[in-house]
């Protein structure tokens, strides 16, 4: 007596014979055209190890390899491709509302909800940053690779910390992390070493955090992203609204009493690879000729010409 289980799929019209067999395995396949095939155990065995080790490489083969974004008159380069996620860094003003993008990949073809793409010829909408464009790599056997291009428009911040370590405290400092930038342009400053902690009063509460950096040297001969060198800077987290922090801070530039305002920049967040979000960089409140241009007083400092001048005062109604 034969014994047999049979289950076939059909994946583009390429046949899986995936079985259990007992003695005697034999099976008769019928096509749409009325012929006959006899597969005997250790036809079906061969078959089907051969089929799925084809759409395995197939599968591997899915790869896309290298991406930018062209108007025509400048190139956008991705900086980073993932197992699923390309990052391209564009300028601010950037038009991305019909652009072409250029890439390189391992099989068959690639599309965007089932449309083929053509390398330096389609072009797309990249403009809703919310809703990014998916790529999807395909082979010619229904394997399938899907890639999500992530654009950004504002310089990047990363921070790392030593081993990954979470920042935690408002009052001990992370030591020997990095604070690297990358601005629009496609150029990375890195700053060095850097010590962080976290910052704030009521913002600290929240899921968003704000950070306080130090700096271990000075940038000499170098800005932050148009800002005077310094090694003390804020990242805040705006995590009710973005707009009046820096909105604050340009009123005030603009008003002929007020002597200085803290200068600041949008920026995106990764802390230890993980994105944080939309940010806004700060100068931190300081004594310095770039910022509060005031004498520094010394403890000596108690009568006269010593204890006039410019006092730095500051106010914290925060009983926690």
């Amino acid at each position: 007596m034969k014994k047999h289980l049979i289950l076939l799929v059909l994946l583009n019209s390429l046949p899986l014979l995936l079985f259990l067999a007992q003695s005697n395995f034999e099976m008769v396949v019928e096509s749409n055209d009325g012929k006959k095939t006899v597969f005997n155990t250790s036809d079906i065995n061969q078959v089907y190890f051969q089929n799925k080790e084809e759409i395995d490489n197939n599968e591997k083969s899915c790869v896309l390899k290298s991406f930018y974004l062209t108007d025509g008159k400048k190139d956008y380069h991705s900086f980073s491709i993932s197992d699923s996620v390309v990052q391209v860094i564009v300028d601010n003003n950037a038009d991305l509302t019909k652009i072409k993008a250029c890439f390189t990949y391992d099989g068959n073809n690639v599309t965007i909800k089932g449309v083929e793409q053509k390398s330096g010829i389609t072009e797309n909408d990249f403009s809703d940053f919310c809703n990014p464009i998916i790529y999807t790599v395909n082979d010619i056997v229904g394997g399938a690779k899907n890639y999500k291009i992530e654009i950004y428009n504002l310089p990047i911040v990363y921070i790392e910390t030593p081993d990954g370590v979470a920042i935690t405290s408002r009052e001990e400092w992370v030591e020997n992390s990095s604070f690297i930038i990358r601005y629009t342009d496609g150029s990375v400053e890195d700053y060095g070493e850097a010590n962080v902690k976290g910052r704030g009063n009521w913002s600290w509460s929240q899921a968003k955090k704000p950070y306080a950096i130090k700096l271990a040297n000075k940038p000499k001969g170098r800005t932050v992203l148009g800002m005077p060198p310094h090694k003390r800077w804020v990242l805040l987290a705006n995590p009710l609204d973005y707009l009046p922090n820096a909105l604050g801070f340009e009123v005030n530039r603009r008003t002929e009493s007020c002597k200085w305002s803290p200068r600041c920049r949008y920026v995106e967040l990764f802390l230890n690879g993980e994105y944080k979000g939309l940010y806004l960089l700060v100068e931190q409140i300081k004594i310095d000729k770039n910022r509060i241009d005031i004498s520094e007083m010394k403890k000596t400092d108690i009568d006269g010409d010593a204890v006039t001048g410019g006092y730095l005062i500051s106010y914290d109604d925060a009983y926690d």
